[in-house]
């Protein structure tokens, strides 16, 4: 969603202005963990699995109430709603796989920033 904003808004930063690291398991930003623990806190995931390499959450029913995109600007619910129905149904690996197969992953070194302008 923040690479489809920058690219939208011809920008360095995306819609969340996160920091995006390249890592084996995906594009990660530190900012991940405060956020899925907040969803935990607030009873929208339940935590499954974490260890020094990787965390695993669970949607709770209440998930639904989360996806209230009516706050966000018009162009962020447009790029969210593309993404959904692009990304709905696929595995976490198939998603990866796209995510890792964009030119501005491919072409950032493992651990690096990933800058959405490349």
């Amino acid at each position: 969603m923040d690479y489809e904003y920058a690219k939208l808004k011809n920008s360095e930063e995306g819609f969340s202005t996160t920091n995006y690291t390249r890592y084996f398991y995906g594009p990660y930003s530190p900012a991940f963990s405060s956020v899925l623990d907040e969803l935990e806190r607030q009873g929208f995931l339940t935590l499954v699995r974490r260890d020094d390499f990787s965390i695993a959450f669970t949607a709770t029913p209440r998930i639904k109430e989360f996806r209230d995109f009516n706050v966000l600007d018009k162009d962020v619910k447009q790029i969210a709603d593309q993404i959904i129905s692009k990304t709905e149904g696929k595995s976490l690996q198939e998603v990866k796989e796209e995510v890792y197969s964009l030119e501005i992953v491919k072409n950032t070194n493992f651990n690096d920033k990933i800058n959405f302008l490349r």
